[in-house]
């Protein structure tokens, strides 16, 4: 997938908590060991993406990942107003593994 050129790997943690309710420390360092593994399997990531489990962050996480190598971090549910585009804060539209494809292409529209 990553060679196809088209697609971007990112860490989404190793332990899938809600990071807004752990120390930043514990965040740090699973980010930290998820992107050496991803490394190890993949090569060095000149770009490292963050998205956090649930949507769930804090000022000081979007601090801590952004002052330890993390390029940029989605965070939320919705989508982005480029205008005030923020690299350190980008939003996503969660999909849980249930949903179908006309599910999906109606939750994209609705934003």
């Amino acid at each position: 997938m990553q060679n196809s050129g088209l697609v971007e790997i990112g860490s989404h943690s190793k332990k899938h908590v809600f990071y807004d309710k752990r120390s930043v420390r514990e965040l740090r360092d699973d980010v930290k060991e998820s992107y050496e593994q991803i490394e190890k399997n993949l090569g060095k990531q000149d770009l490292k993406i963050f998205a956090y489990p649930y949507g769930a962050y804090t000022n000081e996480t979007v601090r801590t990942l952004k002052n330890n190598g993390i390029d940029f971090q989605i965070y939320d549910i919705g989508m982005n107003d480029f205008k005030d585009f923020d690299k350190n804060a980008i939003k996503r539209i969660n999909i849980p593994c249930e949903m179908t494809g006309k599910e999906i292409i109606e939750e994209i529209e609705a934003y």
